[in-house]
């Protein structure tokens, strides 16, 4: 047959039996023509639009998968080869075109889901179309494997990928990844996903997954970096002129986007360590207060040598809701150890925290002159815990 044009198309793949792994087979009716040879049948051309495949998973939690191709072209269709193909389908969260080419079949009629599949796709996505994002995201990537189980590799880029609820700069995003596509479900297993976020590295794995009666995908991963750009980040979820510190940070967090149509910043959560090393600021009143604490913290209040003073930070911390909460909050530069737990509002950029400094030099080294020998006497009062001073403070505002 030359060519063949269908419109409104249906594909229906039921389940595997639990008990033999094996799918339904239709039952035979008395037109039915399934023993005949079909081995010389060969379909030219195929154009079918509006086509739509839905596969029932075995799991019953789980929504039935349905693929939407408003165009697919199948060149040289036979029922013992593998068939050409150019598809177009339209992404639903985020919303964008995805043009794939590449080779399907031969089409096992017994088991659907085992029919191969290989080839190469472009997708281009608008991430506002996820409330809490912005950005127009472009991939590009290779697929092998059968429907059940796809192999990808690709690449992603988003020249200006911003969080919309906050008001900072947004940054270049770019990916590369390894993953598994069940295409039974739409569930994902990210073994492997390289992030550069602006001048930041991360590594993520973790899954991508549905519920069922929900709509979208829950993601769940772990992501870890050692080489994060404190000074863009801080920019990343707060616009200002410049960045209030740099530094280098170091990150280990779990990941938990579910779905909803909340915003972004609504629904995510995070908990892990991050730890920010070689820290300076960049405001000189700021900077000038850091020198001074670990000149005092030496007991060396007038050494002028001590300056630009590099500062280390370290924290175990939860964000739930736009609210980070901090525990062990640890801050410290030569001389002086602070150790705060209490919280921070992404959106208000409040801060409440409480906890303590321990400086190495007593209370009456801090200072010098009359003021020192004044202080003499409260140094073994404030003399606690192995350290020289011990001090209770809050840390307050914005």
């Amino acid at each position: 047959i030359d060519r063949v044009t269908v419109d409104g198309l249906e594909v229906n793949i039921p389940p595997r039996d639990f008990a033999t792994g094996k799918r339904p087979l239709p039952q035979p009716s008395s037109g039915n023509t399934r023993g005949r040879d079909s081995a010389g049948l060969i379909v030219r051309h195929l154009i079918a639009t509006n086509v739509r495949m839905a596969v029932v998973p075995r799991e019953s939690g789980k929504n039935a998968k349905v693929w939407d191709i408003f165009e697919l072209e199948m060149k040289n269709l036979r029922s013992n080869e593998p068939a050409t193909f150019t598809a177009s389908l339209i992404n639903p969260i985020p919303v964008g075109k995805i043009e794939s080419t590449g080779t399907f079949g031969p089409w096992r009629s017994d088991e659907p889901g085992e029919s191969p599949l290989a080839g190469d796709y472009t997708f281009a996505a608008d991430l506002g179309t996820i409330k809490g994002l912005s950005g127009d995201l472009s991939a590009i990537g290779k697929m092998d494997g059968t429907i059940e189980q796809i192999k990808t590799t690709g690449q992603t880029r988003t020249d200006k990928f911003g969080l919309t609820e906050l008001d900072g700069d947004p940054l270049p995003l770019t990916t590369a990844y390894e993953a598994l596509v069940d295409g039974t479900k739409g569930d994902v297993e990210l073994h492997r996903v390289d992030v550069h976020l602006g001048r930041s590295e991360f590594v993520a794995k973790g899954v991508v997954e549905g519920t069922k009666g929900i709509k979208g995908k829950r993601v769940v991963v772990n992501v870890k970096s050692q080489n994060a750009n404190l000074g863009e980040l801080l920019r990343f979820v707060s616009k200002a002129a410049q960045p209030p510190a740099f530094g280098n940070l170091v990150i280990d967090t779990a990941f938990d986007l579910p779905q909803g149509k909340e915003p972004v910043l609504t629904r995510v959560q995070l908990e892990g360590s991050v730890r920010a090393e070689r820290v300076t600021f960049t405001n000189d009143a700021v900077q000038n207060k850091i020198d001074e604490l670990s000149r005092r913290g030496q007991g060396k209040p007038g050494d002028a040598s001590i300056d630009e003073v590099v500062s280390r930070l370290s924290t175990r911390f939860a964000l739930k809701d736009g609210v980070f909460t901090y525990q062990t909050l640890t801050f410290n530069v030569q001389g002086a150890d602070v150790q705060l737990n209490g919280t921070h509002s992404l959106r208000s950029k409040s801060l409440n925290l409480a906890g303590e400094v321990k400086l190495q030099a007593t209370v009456s080294q801090t200072v010098t002159g009359f003021k020192s020998w004044l202080l003499k006497p409260f140094d073994p009062l404030l003399r606690k815990n192995g350290a020289g001073t011990r001090l209770v403070i809050r840390v307050e505002g914005t």
